[in-house]
C-alpha cells in the first residue's frame, strides 16, 4: 500500500505515513468509494431490453441513444442501436421490399 499524499510505501498495519503523517486508511476509503462508483456505473449499463424496445418503436430515439452512449455505456448503446436497426428494417424497409416479391 502507498501513501495517497507523498507516495511512500506503507505496510498494511500502518495507520499513518511515516514520511508525511497522512492517514493510511484514507486510501482504503478512497478505494472503496471508487469501487462503489464503478459498480453503480456498471449496473446502469445493463443493456436492458427496454432500450431495444424503445429503439424499435421510435428508431430516431434509438439512433440518438446509440450515438450518445457509444463510449460511455456500450451495452445500453448496443441495445438501443439494435432496436433502432430492427425498427428501421421493419417499419421503413420491408413495406417497400415486400410488394416486390408478391
Amino acid at each position: 500500500m502507498y501513501c495517497y499524499k507523498c507516495g511512500s510505501e506503507l505496510s498494511d498495519s500502518d495507520k499513518f505515513c511515516g514520511n508525511c503523517g497522512a492517514k493510511a486508511q484514507q486510501i482504503d476509503e478512497l478505494e472503496s468509494r471508487v469501487n462503489h462508483l464503478e459498480s453503480a456505473e456498471a449496473s446502469r449499463d445493463s443493456g436492458s431490453v427496454g432500450w431495444t424496445v424503445l429503439g424499435f418503436f421510435i428508431p430516431i430515439v434509438g439512433l440518438i441513444l446509440f450515438l450518445v452512449w457509444l463510449r460511455s455505456k456500450p451495452n445500453n448503446s448496443n441495445a438501443a442501436g439494435a432496436g433502432c436497426l430492427a425498427g428501421i428494417l421493419i417499419w421503413y424497409v420491408l413495406p417497400f421490399v415486400f410488394p416486390i416479391f408478391v
